[in-house]
């Protein structure tokens, strides 16, 4: 480079790509900027794409940079760009030399904080230094307060010192919050700092809410609404998160804080029958607490039902009970799916609004889990109301854990009630066992015609054909017609089938025929039965 300079030197201008390939050098940059500055020293300015290429230097950008600070002189006009360039890209020590060089040159000295609470790696000590050197004519505006809040490296030091330096100055505003809530590094720790220090100092709305409760943890949560919550207004969006992603210390100290009461809304409900960990907690919390100023809309009332357990249920109707629209699903769902406890407490309250009888004891005979007691509470309280209709009857038989006891429960206790018709014979023949068939025989067996339609129910029965099948050769002998529709639907039974057949061949074999339409529905239920489940029993 010298030997050019020397040969040509006279024909060279100087421009900014020349000063600014120097800058970028990283091998030879230095000599070379310190050559260019010897003989063109009244030729060169310092401009951002120079600061830029120096910055980007990783091994020589800061010896540069002093040089040319040193060396440029009164010639050079450093604009307000360049200085923030220099400050939010260097160390405390060219920025000191800057500071010494071009000083009064400096104007925009919020501006130039502002950069330096942007500086990852030197941002605490050129805030320091700044406030050092100019602290009197700072005012620390927002955007310091945001630099320093997203500032992942330094971010915590330069809040700060800041806060001891000019505390009285700092805020927390919705920008503040969001600069640490995209701070990944250091947010929760500068958040903490400010919630601690600032006091009466900030403005707290819904969306400074929201932020904090979506971005921070429980902890910090929690120190927010021990400071400020009183001055917060929990939204419905805010209660919604808080019910979904916290435990209930943090919905305790919203409503122990808050000026504006959490209600119970579709979207709580929703949101804490979500949070697998807490919910439950947080939702007997919001139903003991939330009193009077809880709207109770028919969705409310619904979601609660399907989304939690028999306690939270129990303690909905007992708060809430004078405020819940009851509907015909609402009931039916609380049968069907509810213990004896919610519902008895559904009767004392709503009994006498409760019509439609009939399909609230099919509800409670398809209760996989507390049917026979449900059962139980609504025969005591509606007695002879509590008709027993087909739909009752297959609710029970397609109830395989609690169906038998409830089926046994109904042809104990409803003699008057049961509408025995020949579908109802026919569902109990097919779907239960001999001891209920006994039991239905013994209650209405005067009622009851041996059709060839009950005899085929039984020889479909898949799990107890063929105990049924004794059961009405024993009570029915010479009226147990066999004809191919039974023959068939034995046929078909792939569980029962065989030892069935075997039975009718031994007690009715002259009046049996095996024939093509028999041998058709064996094979047709076989392929059937292979395709759903792989293999015949």
């Amino acid at each position: 480079m010298a030997l050019l300079l020397d040969r040509y030197g006279d024909q060279v201008t100087i421009t900014e790509g020349i000063v600014e390939t120097a800058a970028s050098n990283e091998e030879s940059g230095y000599k070379i900027t310190a050559l260019l500055l010897d003989r063109y020293g009244d030729q060169i300015t310092i401009t951002e794409s120079i600061v830029e290429a120096a910055a980007g230097n990783w091994r020589a950008g800061k010896e540069i940079m002093a040089l040319l600070l040193d060396r440029c002189g009164d010639q050079v006009t450093i604009s307000e760009n360049v200085v923030s360039l220099i400050t939010s890209s260097f160390d405390g020590e060219i920025v000191a030399l800057l500071l010494d060089r071009y000083g009064d040159q400096v104007k925009n000295i919020e501006g130039i904080v502002e950069a330096a609470a942007s500086n990852k790696e030197s941002g605490y000590e050129i805030t320091a230094l700044l406030l050092d050197r100019c602290g009197d004519w700072v005012m620390i505006a927002e955007g310091i307060t945001e630099a320093a809040a997203g500032n992942i490296q330094s971010g915590y030091e330069i809040m700060a010192c800041l806060l001891d330096r000019c505390g009285d100055q700092i805020m927390i505003t919705e920008g503040v919050v969001e600069a640490a809530a995209g701070n990944w590094h250091a947010g929760k720790e500068i958040m903490a700092l400010l919630l601690d220090r600032c006091g009466d100092q900030a403005t707290i709305n819904e969306n400074v809410v929201s932020l904090i409760t979506s971005s921070f943890d429980g902890e910090l949560v929690a120190l927010f609404l021990d400071r400020y919550g009183d001055q917060a207004t929990i939204t419905e969006d805010v209660a919604s998160l808080i019910a979904s992603k916290f435990d209930s210390k943090i919905m305790t100290l919203s409503l122990d804080r808050c000026r504006d009461l959490v209600t119970i809304s579709e979207g709580v409900v929703e949101a804490a029958a979500g949070n697998w960990r807490a919910g439950k907690e947080i939702m007997a919390l919001l139903l003991d607490r939330c009193g009077d100023q809880a709207t109770i809309t028919e969705g409310v009332a619904s979601l609660i039902a399907s989304k939690f357990d028999s306690k939270i249920v129990a303690l909905f109707l007992d708060r809430y009970g004078d405020q819940i629209t009851i509907t015909e699903d609402f009931v039916a769902y609380i049968t069907n799916k509810f213990d004896g406890e919610v519902m008895a407490l559904l009767l004392d309250r709503y009994g006498d609004q409760i019509t439609n009888i009939e399909d609230v004891v099919e509800a409670a005979a398809g209760n996989f889990w507390n049917g026979k007691e449900v059962m139980v509470l609504l025969l005591d309280r509606y007695g002879d109301q509590a008709t027993i209709t087909e739909g009752v009857v297959e609710a029970a038989a397609g109830n395989w854990r609690a169906g038998k006891e409830i089926m046994i429960l109904l042809l104990d206790r409803c003699r008057d009630e049961i509408i025995i018709s020949g579908d109802v014979v026919s569902i109990i023949t097919s779907k239960f066992d001999d001891e209920v068939m006994a039991l239905l025989l013994d209650r209405y067996g005067d009622q009851i015609s041996i059709t060839e339609g009950v005899v085929e129910a039984a020889a479909g029965n898949l799990f107890n054909g063929k105990v049924v099948m004794i059961l009405l050769f024993d009570r029915y002998g010479d009226q147990v017609t066999i004809t191919d529709s039974v023959v068939e639907a034995a046929a078909g039974n792939f569980l029962n089938g065989k030892e069935i057949l075997t039975l009718l061949l031994d007690r009715c074999g002259d009046q049996i025929t095996i024939t093509d339409g028999v041998v058709e529905t064996a094979a047709r239920k076989l392929v059937e039965w292979k395709g759903r489940y792989g293999h015949p029993s």
